[in-house]
């Protein structure tokens, strides 16, 4: 799996992994608890944006730091 960004909000130490999905979807987005390192939850998607909006919709307006980013 090759992972293309990650996104993270240390205030509510959650962090959001968007790589690349399988035979079906473009597209994965892994949502994890940092603080207990654990998956939150996986979506696969179709697009890059409809991870990034799903990853941003864990986020509730917090800090987001782009923790890297390649060019989808």
């Amino acid at each position: 799996m090759e992972i293309i960004a990650t996104y993270r909000n240390a205030d509510d130490g959650i962090e959001a992994i968007i790589m690349d999905g399988n035979e079906k979807f473009n597209y994965r987005v892994v949502v994890r608890d940092i603080d207990a390192d654990k998956t939150i939850t996986i979506r696969f998607c179709h697009n890059y944006f409809q991870c990034l909006e799903y990853a941003k919709s864990f986020f509730f307006d917090g800090f987001i730091h782009v923790e890297s980013e390649q060019a989808a």
